[in-house]
């Protein structure tokens, strides 16, 4: 299938802990973005594989409910776009669109990905998967472990309150006592 992440092994003994073996990719899109910025030319490389992949599982009545970042492996190459190929993974979390899971609307996925269908436990379709990716597509904006990471913070200054009123504080709500106590204090 086509920008699929393939099964190679589907390993069933011992019986209760089944195992897949899936193929290898040099990584997901998550950490490629956080490494460095995903180009124009990259994000339309990006977008046509995974929705080819999302057409071969909607042709089979099936959503995925997990279009992610996280869920969107690559293989890397040297050059103007970095990624040589680009599949769709984690199918684990795919189900028919005539499921009872998908018209109780049962929450799946992770809320940040997920449409508003997910979000407020509605039934919900192939529309999930494609709200989903819209999400991905954004990335312009910052990524969840951008999100997630604490600002760097500066420490405050050692010489004296004069710098720290410049560099925090609005002036007009510092008050200098220097001059002696305000007619009102």
């Amino acid at each position: 299938m086509p920008h699929l992440r393939p099964v190679l092994n589907d390993i069933v003994e011992p019986a209760e802990t089944p195992t897949i073996v899936l193929g290898r990719l040099d990584g997901h899109l998550l950490n490629a973005s956080v490494k460095k910025t995903v180009k124009r030319e990259e994000l339309k490389y990006i977008t046509l594989s995974v929705l080819e992949a999302l057409k071969v599982l909607h042709d089979d009545v099936y959503v995925l409910t997990d279009v992610t970042m996280d869920n969107i492996f690559a293989n890397y190459k040297e050059g103007e776009n970095r990624f040589s190929e680009v599949q769709l993974g984690d199918l684990g979390s795919r189900y028919p669109i005539d499921s009872s899971i998908a018209k109780n609307g049962t929450p799946v996925a992770a809320a940040i990905w997920s449409s508003p269908e997910v979000i407020m436990e509605t039934p919900w379709n192939i529309a999930t998967d494609i709200w989903s990716f819209g999400t991905v597509t954004r990335m312009d904006t910052p990524s969840p472990a951008q999100l997630t990471t604490p600002p760097q913070v500066r420490p405050l200054p050692r010489s004296g309150a004069a710098t720290v009123k410049n560099t925090f504080l609005n002036p007009s709500c510092v008050r200098n006592t220097t001059l002696g106590p305000r007619p009102h204090d």
